[in-house]
């Protein structure tokens, strides 16, 4: 059921106690756009749509969490369940026929519908991307993402992949990244702490 939902399966884990609030919460409030993170960027100097196409492809491979999907109906308790491969959605707009005051009303617009579109979280990834190209020499882009898979930390570092990726294709370098710990590993490792120890500290 879960393979013809989304596709292949590499691999099914639990959720830390964390993403389970946040799936409460998302499910309970399905509408309110919470939990959606956008990041708007501003690029200019020949940017290559393909090429950074690709780097953020590159690192969704890489990464188990960002082709990870959620099932809470299927299990005793709610699982992430990583499929093999996910196809990133990119939007390409040209508004280099369209005044500046007008490019910045679309641009407002576009980010109020995307927060309100949300996300399916059965459907990996739980992220997009969407490139308006304002001038010649002048992009926005637009991530957006779902918090269940991404946070502060993670997304800083996930960030920096896709540039370094990025900067090295342009360059015509091959770069090879360190291969990433799993977040599995993280989880396998929540679930042997002493949860009465760690509620008498924070206490």
């Amino acid at each position: 059921e879960l393979a013809k939902a989304g596709g292949p399966i590499e691999d099914v884990f639990a959720l830390t106690p964390t993403q389970q609030g946040m799936l409460f919460h998302s499910l309970a409030e399905p509408d309110s756009g919470v939990y959606v993170i956008q990041l708007l960027f501003e690029l200019k100097d020949g940017f290559d749509e393909e090429v950074f196409q690709g780097a953020w492809e590159s690192v969704v491979r890489r990464h188990l969490s960002l082709r990870a999907d959620f099932a809470w109906d299927v299990y005793a308790k709610p699982v992430q369940v990583v499929r093999r491969e996910v196809e990133v959605t990119l939007r390409r707009v040209d508004w280099r026929g369209v005044s500046r005051e007008a490019q910045e009303q679309l641009l407002d617009e576009y980010l109020r519908r995307d927060r309100e579109q949300g996300f399916d979280l059965r459907r990996a990834p739980l992220l997009r991307l969407a490139f308006f190209r304002r001038s010649d020499e002048e992009y926005n882009i637009v991530l957006s993402s779902h918090h269940l898979l991404l946070d502060g930390w993670s997304l800083s570092i996930v960030l920096q992949e896709v540039l370094a990726l990025y900067d090295a294709a342009r360059e015509g370098r091959t770069l090879r990244l360190k291969k990433p710990r799993s977040f599995k590993d993280y989880i396998d490792w929540l679930s042997q702490q002493d949860q009465s120890a760690a509620e008498v500290f924070w206490r």
